[in-house]
């Protein structure tokens, strides 16, 4: 049963981010580029925060963000206390595109939960994603 459980977060997750995938690309985005924006829609972070955020490499935000700054989206800053530590932060013009993914990120959303009563659902979802945390930290 869990197996099955799992399996079905797995298509869940795989099937959203290649429909957003596709919805982006008219854009020149994907869907982790929507996640590295969003990150930095309160304040400014550092590029290993959002890699911890998002269980990536370093290597895969720094991509990321080197795309993400070629398109005017995003600026670099070298923090003045220590200059090893590099912080992002979102333009004017990447806080307008945020603005239009968010919208088909939860357009998909709601049709994704149609007719589902979702709020039963979350708080074993929660519980699992506790479960799982747990164990990871243990080793």
């Amino acid at each position: 049963m869990s197996l099955r459980l799992f399996t079905n977060i797995a298509k869940i997750y795989r099937t959203m981010v290649k429909v957003l995938n596709k919805r982006f690309s008219e854009l020149g985005l994907n869907y982790f580029d929507f996640l590295v924006l969003r990150a930095l829609e309160e304040r400014s972070v550092s590029m290993s925060e959002i890699a911890k955020r998002y269980y990536v490499t370093q290597a895969t935000v720094t991509s990321t963000v080197d795309k993400l700054e070629r398109m005017g989206l995003v600026k670099r800053n070298r923090e003045e206390f220590d200059r090893r530590i590099v912080t992002v932060n979102l333009t004017e013009e990447g806080r307008m595109i945020l603005k239009d993914l968010s919208k088909i990120v939860y357009d998909f959303m709601d049709k994704a939960v149609e007719g589902v009563d979702y709020e039963s659902v979350i708080p074993v979802l929660e519980k699992v994603l506790k479960n799982v945390e747990s164990m990871e930290k243990r080793g």
